[in-house]
């Protein structure tokens, strides 16, 4: 997107106080941003796979708990992307709303770096959800099928 990380007054000042690398500070940021909604979601599958777990009375198969993992992780992921873009959105309804009362062109408006950046930050975290799901159902499923069956061989 070829941003510079030069898209508000902060970064700004720190790069004429500090002289930092913007482009690595704005992809920290990114990255960070996209880590805190995917530890949410995995923590959410994990938690309701392990709950399910608990409390069936048969043992569940890897391949069982993996499906559920995996219809748990789209009703959250619908809702989580929702969530992520409305708070951007939210974050920058003042400029959108100077934009549209001032019938700014939109090529102009998607070269603004601001802008591009925090299109960014919801698609990064929306690529990250999407990774998420599976990765959690996948390695949940395989640790819970594994416990419940050192379970049951203490039980014998």
């Amino acid at each position: 997107m070829h941003l510079n990380g030069l898209g508000d007054e902060q970064a700004v000042m720190l790069q004429l106080s500090y002289d930092l690398d913007m482009n690595g500070l704005l992809f920290a940021a990114i990255i960070i941003g996209a880590l805190g909604a995917a530890m949410d979601v995995a923590i959410s599958i994990a938690s309701s796979l392990e709950e399910i777990a608990r409390h069936t009375e048969s043992k569940l198969s890897m391949r069982s708990l993996f499906r559920s993992g995996m219809r748990i992780g789209s009703d959250i992921m619908g809702t989580m992307t929702n969530t992520l873009i409305m708070a951007y959105i939210g974050s920058g309804l003042p400029m959108v709303l100077l934009l549209y009362l001032n019938s700014i062109q939109l090529q102009y408006v998607i070269s603004w770096e601001m802008l591009s950046a925090e299109v960014l930050r919801a698609l990064a975290g929306s690529i990250g959800l999407i990774c998420v799901v599976p990765a959690t159902s996948v390695v949940s499923a395989y640790l819970i099928s594994r416990a419940e069956t050192r379970r049951n061989l203490i039980k014998e």
